[in-house]
């Protein structure tokens, strides 16, 4: 469903199940072709296929690659009202950034079919999307395999097998998916407006939007403008200069990630972060490559290393029980003898 979200062809899919199942019993008795074969057997992973495929599909606010203007989108063009809207217009938010109202109430608001960034939005919305579903499923499993060693005894898979593998994912793919809601969770408006340059006398000064403190005038030292924590701008500086977060990178924390890019330099470039979302994380991930990096030669080497000391103990232990076996029978043939030998004195 997430891959193939559209509501008009999720429709379509799901409709095919159905008459499916509809014709189940008939279709037990008759004979069918390989096709038709294949799909009989298919039928209830085909129907809901279809379901879930429309389920996404109104996430994704999308019915035959159009969007459906279902509750009000919360958008509006300059002109839009009087029907004047012109080429590489701009829509504002209706109601104020960040309250209930400014949120569309079920999947994507339509506007965002209308945007010119509509392909790498919805490209991005739907890569974190399948990420996290994708990681969750995963996980879930690991997790199951962890229950099922402990129901059956199993400690060695325990502790050689699923621990290692958890902490693997946790180090990589769940610290991912943490990232991707720690991204959204970041008024990324307010971070970046504290790294943006304004006039003390002009309406942009002392707005709602900034909320990482309180605004604060500078000494107006430099070209007469000031950013909202009292940095006095010079024309000159960059964002890390005039960003209050101290986190590092080209961005210092007042910038949002490329999160692929994040991601993929976890493991080309440890300690080598762009744009941090927090303090510390450079270090942070670090020590999640270096757990990750351990724990493979543990999942690896260890449980066949003592499965084989288990089996060369055992093959020691069976050849003293021979030995020890084959020198009191050879001591019991020696007795016999000896009394054999008095008898016939």
């Amino acid at each position: 469903g997430v891959m193939y979200g559209d509501i008009g062809h999720g429709l379509c899919v799901l409709f095919a199940g159905l008459y499916l199942l509809k014709n189940e019993k008939a279709n037990d008795s008759a004979k069918l072709s390989e096709i038709q074969e294949g799909l009989h057997i298919g039928r209830y992973m085909l129907t809901m296929m279809g379901f879930f495929a429309v389920y996404a599909g109104f996430l994704y606010n999308d019915m035959f690659s159009l969007g459906l203007n279902l509750f009000g989108t919360r958008w509006q063009f300059e002109g839009q009202k009087y029907g004047n809207v012109t080429d590489q217009a701009t829509a504002t938010l209706i109601y104020d950034y960040g309250s209930d109202e400014s949120v569309y109430p079920f999947g994507l608001d339509p506007m965002w079919h209308l945007a010119s960034n509509e392909l790498l939005f919805f490209n991005s919305f739907k890569m974190k999307l399948s990420v996290i579903i994708g990681i969750t499923q995963m996980f879930m499993g690991t997790c199951l395999k962890g229950l099922n060693d402990i129901y059956f005894g199993e400690k060695l898979n325990f502790f050689f097998e699923f621990l290692p593998m958890v902490t693997f994912a946790v180090s990589l793919f769940v610290y991912m998916v943490f990232l991707i809601f720690y991204k959204w969770s970041i008024d990324w408006n307010s971070r970046m407006l504290s790294a943006t340059c304004i006039k003390p006398d002009s309406d942009a000064w002392g707005t709602s939007d900034y909320k990482e403190g309180e605004w604060i005038l500078c000494d107006n030292t430099g070209d007469g403008t000031c950013t909202p924590w009292g940095y006095s701008c010079t024309g000159n500086d960059n964002t890390a200069t005039k960003c209050p977060l101290n986190f590092g990178g080209s961005g210092d924390g007042c910038q949002p990630p490329n999160l692929i890019t994040t991601l993929i330099n976890i493991a080309l470039q440890p300690g080598t972060v762009d744009e941090p979302m927090y303090k510390g994380q450079a270090t942070v991930q670090i020590i999640l490559l270096l757990v990750a990096f351990l724990s493979v030669p543990v999942l690896l080497f260890a449980k066949p290393c003592i499965l084989s000391m288990q089996m060369a103990r055992t093959e020691r232990n069976n050849n003293r029980s021979q030995h020890g076996q084959e020198t009191t029978g050879e001591y019991e043939q020696i007795h016999t003898l000896q009394d054999s030998d008095t008898i016939d004195d």
